[in-house]
């Protein structure tokens, strides 16, 4: 088209009601959809396919670092970013759901460098509009670049956020993966369970530990196009039917985290934490999630960590006749203690500001943590009255305000994510 039609139509479109933006909308819907139909109809799709496979590592070696959005010179760049997702376009296009989905393809963040497992996958929306989070469809070539596989699959992003550690985070992405798995019936040429894609970095080995469904394509050249057709529309069906059992998070599956969990995890945190930032003032409390029906206010065991380092690892209640020792942590090398939440999360409905704050967030070695918990009422009322006080102040700055009998009354009944 000539570059002043183009302008025209640029002019003619930022003049258009939002009536005319919607029909123009779908009729680009509909353009995709054709212009996709009519590349499958020439098996351009499974010649993509190819590409990636026997291109894409040299292609890697060869650019280094991603191109920009606009620079797809080079093909398996251009199977990866137009080419593959106009196809799974038209197949989103073909089940009536285009404004409910996003599809994209990409070979890592521009300007850095190229992905070791590149990607064309489809976003419900509502659900996530992105690789790291939520779950989604998703095409992941693999990192030795021999196979393919397609696959209902999970961001790994949300379970390194909860977990820290990989290998937590992999076992409870694995867990989820096999209980969403469960509830769905298997497309024919799909299995339940972990896929391999060779991955050597943290994020492709997450890719193969979320796997719930998926089909690996070994030799795409046996590979005919209504096969493939056919699988992506089976597992966008699988998607549809997870979501009306899951609804927008799979995290959903998982049981609350245990105090356990937490606190490796904020091991992990402490451990990154040199020269924490500190934060000041009342904070907006983050909003309920639900575990198994339990709704929970979750703990970020990074705002733990920084209290821990910001108290030295040693234990709040600890002097110089008893600096309360407990062992040298491995990952730390320092001192081992807890992260404890004077006024218990358990409790922040009942508060306007955020109680996982620093100044509520006590370091505690494990014996006073168990004493918190588990002891006779006069030694919680003993370490309770010590902790207020030299609380009080901080938790006042943050718009948090307890007293003594309040807390008493609370550490009657501690839940396990206090």
């Amino acid at each position: 088209m000539p570059s002043s039609a183009r302008s025209s139509d640029s002019r003619g479109v930022s003049r258009s009601t939002n009536a005319q933006r919607k029909a123009k909308g779908c009729r680009a819907a509909h353009c995709i959809a054709q212009a996709s139909l009519s590349l499958a109809a020439r098996g351009v799709t499974m010649q993509d396919l190819e590409i990636v496979l026997s291109t894409y590592g040299a292609s890697k070696l060869r650019l280094t670092r991603v191109p920009s959005p606009s620079d797809n010179a080079d093909p398996a760049v251009d199977a990866i970013r137009v080419r593959l997702p106009l196809f799974f376009e038209s197949v989103v296009v073909g089940r009536g759901q285009p404004a409910g989905y996003k599809v994209a393809g990409s070979v890592g963040e521009y300007p850095l460098n190229m992905a070791a497992i590149p990607w064309v996958a489809a976003f419900r929306r509502d659900v996530t509009t992105g690789a790291r989070k939520g779950y989604y469809v998703v095409l992941l070539f693999a990192e030795d670049g021999r196979t393919a596989a397609l696959s209902l699959n999970q961001g790994f992003q949300d379970f390194l956020n909860e977990y820290k550690r990989n290998s937590a985070a992999e076992r409870k992405a694995r867990a989820v993966a096999d209980f969403a798995g469960n509830l769905l019936p298997i497309p024919p040429g799909f299995k339940r369970g972990k896929i391999d894609l060779q991955a050597t970095g943290t994020l492709g080995r997450g890719y193969q530990q979320c796997a719930i469904l998926s089909r690996v394509y070994e030799n795409v050249t046996a590979l005919s196009e209504g096969e493939f057709t056919a699988d992506l529309t089976a597992i966008l069906t699988s998607y549809e039917t997870l979501y009306a059992v899951a609804g927008r998070s799979l995290l959903s599956l998982l049981p609350p985290q245990s105090d356990e969990e937490f606190q490796a995890a904020v091991q992990v945190a402490s451990n990154s934490e040199t020269a924490p930032f500190i934060t000041v003032g009342p904070h907006v409390k983050s909003e309920p999630v639900v575990r198994q029906g339990q709704v929970i206010y979750p703990r970020d065991p990074n705002v733990a960590a920084r209290a821990i380092v910001n108290a030295g690892h040693a234990c709040a209640l600890a002097d110089l006749a008893s600096p309360h020792l407990s062992f040298i942590a491995q990952r730390t090398k320092r001192n081992y203690v807890e992260a404890h939440h004077l006024v218990p999360m358990s409790r922040q409905g009942e508060y306007t500001h955020s109680l996982d704050v620093e100044e509520n967030i006590v370091a505690l070695c494990p014996t006073c943590h168990r004493k918190a918990h588990l002891g006779m009422p006069s030694e919680k009322a003993s370490i309770l009255r010590r902790l207020l006080s030299l609380r009080a102040g901080g938790l006042s700055s943050r718009g948090i305000q307890a007293d003594l009998p309040e807390l008493t009354a609370f550490y009657g009944a501690l839940a396990e994510g206090d």
